[in-house]
């Protein structure tokens, strides 16, 4: 049995991210009900209407377990050593000759079966 215990989120977690959830609905609501102001108006309000909800919820202990994992995630995506750009031309050079080579091949056994069901058969031009 395992000897970790969950952690749960206090309520307080769960009212921010019902008010997180409550702003953003009605940021989506609000962009469709003033369809006859400018659109700009309306994407600039959705947009600081989502930032301001993902702030809500980035301060609850599911958003902070998640910004940590993103942390995480940039200090290895730093740590990943990039092929140079010859790496990446000679790698792109050698998949498009094997596909050639691979779609040469395809057509030629297409072209035999063709002709062995013609041959066999007797159906075709």
């Amino acid at each position: 049995m395992s000897s970790q215990t969950e952690e749960r989120g206090s309520p307080l977690d769960t009212l921010k991210w019902l008010v997180s959830l409550g702003i953003l609905l009605s940021a989506v609501a609000a962009f469709y009900v003033y369809s006859d102001e400018s659109t700009l108006l309306r994407v600039g309000a959705l947009l600081g209407a989502t930032a301001l909800a993902v702030a809500i919820a980035w301060t609850t202990r599911q958003g902070r377990v998640l910004w940590g994992m993103t942390n995480n995630a940039y200090g290895e995506l730093r740590r990943v050593v990039w092929p140079t750009r010859t790496e990446t031309t000679q790698t792109a050079l050698a998949v498009l000759v094997l596909v050639i080579i691979a779609a040469i091949f395809l057509w030629l056994v297409d072209m035999l079966l063709a002709w062995g069901v013609q041959r066999f058969t007797g159906l075709g031009g």
